[in-house]
C-alpha cells in the first residue's frame, strides 16, 4: 500500500508520519492507519473553527450530501472519492451520523470514539492519542501551505488532513472496502471534533 500520484506533498508527509505510528515491522493495519488520519483531521476541525460552530467545518451545516460545500471535511472527501472510489451510499445519513455522535457521548471509555462499523474494523490505537501523536506533523505542514492573508495558510489544516485522510482510503480501497473505510473514518472524524484534545502534560504522562 502505497501513496497514489494524486496525494499532495504535505498529504504524503501525512501519510508517512502517520504510518510510522501504526506500523508493526512491515506490516500497517489499514484500520488503524485510517484512524490517526481521521483523528488528526477531527481534532484540526477544531483547532480551525476556535470549538465554535464545528458543524460547519465538518459539513457546512448541511445534511444533504450532495449540499455540502465543498471547502469542509466531508465535502473534501465526497468530492475526492465519490464515485471513483466509494458509491456515494458509503458516506450514509449525515443527520444519523450527527444523531449517532450525540447519542454515544459519554458512553465510550476515555479517549475513544464509538464506530459503527463491525467490532473486527474497529480501531486498535485510541483516537485520541493518535490525534494526539500526529499533531506534530499536522502543524509542521502549515509551514509547507501558502500563506494567506494575516499569516493563515491558505488552505486551513483541516481541510489539509481530510484530502490526506481521502487519499488514504483511495490507496487501501483494494484491502479495505470503501463501505467499511468510508464510515469507519467518518465515525473518527464526527466523533473526534466533538471531544476536547489531549493536552501536551496528559500526553506526556
Amino acid at each position: 500500500m502505497s501513496p497514489r500520484s494524486n496525494a499532495s506533498r504535505v498529504e504524503l508527509v501525512l501519510h508517512d508520519a502517520a504510518r510510522k505510528l501504526v506500523q508493526n515491522e512491515d506490516e500497517v493495519r489499514i484500520e488503524d492507519y485510517l484512524c490517526v488520519l481521521a483523528a488528526a483531521t477531527g481534532e484540526a476541525a477544531i483547532v480551525t473553527s476556535g470549538a465554535h460552530d464545528i458543524d460547519h467545518r465538518l459539513t457546512g451545516n448541511e445534511v444533504d450530501l450532495s449540499a455540502v460545500p465543498a471547502a469542509t471535511i466531508v465535502g473534501v472527501l465526497r468530492d475526492r472519492l465519490v464515485p471513483s472510489v466509494a458509491p456515494v451510499e458509503a458516506f450514509g445519513d449525515l443527520e444519523r451520523r450527527y444523531d449517532f455522535v450525540a447519542a454515544h457521548v459519554g458512553q465510550s471509555k476515555w479517549g475513544w470514539v464509538a464506530v459503527s462499523v463491525e467490532a473486527g474494523h474497529t480501531p486498535w490505537m485510541m483516537p485520541i492519542r493518535a490525534a494526539a501523536e500526529l499533531r506534530p506533523a499536522v502543524a509542521a505542514i502549515e509551514s509547507l501551505l501558502t500563506v494567506g492573508p494575516g499569516g493563515a495558510p491558505a488552505i486551513p489544516r483541516d481541510l489539509v488532513c481530510a484530502g490526506a485522510l481521502a487519499a488514504a482510503i483511495e490507496d487501501s480501497a483494494g484491502d479495505l472496502d470503501p463501505s467499511v473505510s468510508v464510515p469507519l473514518a467518518l465515525d473518527i472524524v464526527f466523533g473526534m471534533a466533538k471531544m476536547a484534545p489531549l493536552s501536551r502534560a496528559e500526553l506526556a504522562g
